[in-house]
């Protein structure tokens, strides 16, 4: 099994953070997967050196060169940015909590992961996919989907830096 077979079964429930964001009532209140993608093949990713969340945090920039950024993108599979689970709470929860991270420069730590996403030209944009599970363990998918695409493209999505 290859991450470009299995990553399919999780892209089914498509629609753009801006969506998301105006209407976070169509997000399910269940653990799950959650999965930033480039909206459609005939649109192009351009990264910048700005980022419309939260710039330092305890002095240290949270900023990444666009140029590791687009080098990045480019060596993996140019679709999925970013994977992410929600263990401990539901899709919509944690959805709202990066919306909040992207917007008001919210300061919370847990919704640092994916901060690359914010560093995408028109981010509003771009693909939120969702897969939710009632019971099962969304982390072990989610480090199985992480491992898969390291080991297919030989680094991380985007917006992830490990497992």
């Amino acid at each position: 099994m290859t991450f470009s077979s299995e990553i399919q079964k999780y892209l089914k429930n498509k629609t753009t953070v801006k969506n998301v964001f105006n209407h976070p009532e169509i997000l399910p209140e269940t653990k799950g997967i959650y999965i930033y993608t480039v909206p459609d093949k005939d649109v192009d990713i351009e990264f910048l050196d700005t980022t419309t969340a939260k710039e330092t945090y305890n002095g240290r920039s949270l900023i990444f060169s666009k140029d590791e950024l687009t080098n990045k993108f480019n060596n993996g599979d140019k679709k999925v940015l970013y994977i992410g689970s929600t263990p401990h709470g539901s899709i919509k929860e944690r959805t709202k909590l990066r919306a909040k991270y992207a917007k008001e420069k919210n300061k919370d730590i847990r919704a640092r992961g994916g901060r690359a996403l914010w560093q995408i030209k028109d981010w509003e944009n771009i693909g939120l996919n969702f897969y939710y599970y009632e019971t099962e363990n969304c982390e072990m998918h989610e480090s199985q989907l992480l491992t898969m695409y390291l080991e297919e493209y030989g680094v991380f999505p985007v917006a992830n830096w490990k497992i």
